[in-house]
Parts: C-alpha cells; sequence; structure tokens
C-alpha cells in the first residue's frame, strides 16, 4: 500500500484508526482543526483519526503540548484546505513558535512514527526548540473511545499488529538522555 494511500483506514468491525503519512509540499501556512486546551491539531478538520485522538484521557500528559498531525521518521505532514503538506523540523519549529496557542513547553507528538529514527524528526524538532519532545516508534492507531495504541501495521497495512507494538520515547535538545 502505498504512503498516499495509507490515511484514514477505518475498520468497521474492530472501530479503529491509523494515522499515516502523506504527500509532500511547500508550507504556506495552517489552519488545523479545532483541538482543545493543551494540543494543537493539524489535521483536515473531521479527519476520522483526529476526532478519535481527541478523545483521550491523557490529554497534557506529564505537562506535554500535544501536537496531532500525520508524520513520517523524518517529517510531519499538516493539512490546509485539504491539502497534505509535508515539513521538516524547521518548518515545524517556526510553525509552533509562530502559534500564540503554544506555551514554549516540551511536546508529545501523536504523530506516527515520528519517533522511529534515532536522527529522525523528533530529535531534530528537539534541537531546534530546546525542549523534550515525545513521540512514538510506530503508527498511532485510535479508537472512537479517544483510546490508543502504537504499533507496526499487519502485512495488509489495514489494522495494527498487536505482536509488534511500539512506543513513545523521549528525544532531549542535543541528544542528551536524562
Amino acid at each position: 500500500m502505498s504512503s498516499a494511500n495509507r490515511f484514514n483506514h477505518i475498520s468497521l468491525k474492530r472501530r479503529w484508526l491509523l494515522m499515516g503519512s502523506g504527500k509532500s509540499g511547500l508550507y504556506i501556512g495552517a489552519t488545523s482543526s479545532s483541538a482543545f486546551p493543551g494540543s494543537k491539531d493539524y489535521m483536515q478538520a473531521g479527519d476520522p483519526f483526529s476526532r478519535y485522538i481527541k478523545g483521550r484521557k491523557d490529554v497534557d500528559a506529564n505537562g506535554f503540548y500535544d501536537i496531532i498531525a500525520h508524520g513520517t521518521a523524518n517529517t510531519m505532514i499538516i493539512e490546509q484546505n485539504g491539502v497534505r503538506i509535508e515539513i521538516d523540523h524547521r518548518t515545524a519549529a517556526r510553525l509552533f513558535r509562530q502559534d500564540k496557542n503554544y506555551p514554549g513547553k516540551s511536546i508529545r507528538l501523536l504523530s506516527c512514527n515520528t519517533g522511529a529514527s534515532n536522527a529522525g524528526f523528533a530529535q531534530n524538532l528537539a534541537n531546534k526548540l530546546g525542549v523534550i519532545v515525545e513521540a512514538p516508534t510506530k503508527m498511532v492507531w485510535a479508537y472512537p473511545s479517544g483510546h490508543y495504541i502504537v504499533a507496526a501495521p499487519t502485512k495488509d497495512g489495514k489494522r495494527p499488529d498487536l505482536t509488534k507494538r511500539g512506543k513513545f520515547i523521549k528525544f532531549y535538545p542535543g541528544g542528551k538522555k536524562k
């Protein structure tokens, strides 16, 4: 399955949704769908993953500011006017700093695979912003209840492989581990 087609797989029987990756493009500014205090949503309004993940119980977990977006190991995908725009950590850092609602604190990326590489998106974002960034090592899957998991997809790419679980890991500015 191509990365462009990995978006928004919904299973009516299992009721889960995958947040995957999207198309490349230039950053031209973002208007995001509504989120609630402690988070920012860069997905298209009405995106099922966005709706499901907003039901999570751990908003502002451990003082982290949540960013909801599609992602890869080296980029984050934001959506504007129905167009997916792939951005690097530099553009993401500028975007966050320009957001009057971002309090400048540590970030948790609810964005697939952004923590998959020790030298990838999450580490570079932590370096650029000077804050701790927590990110998933695999894909993020959300349920209508707000519960979510981190796991690789099954071979057909349509559901989480619960035998290949991932996790959120913390990236520190400069790569320092604490």
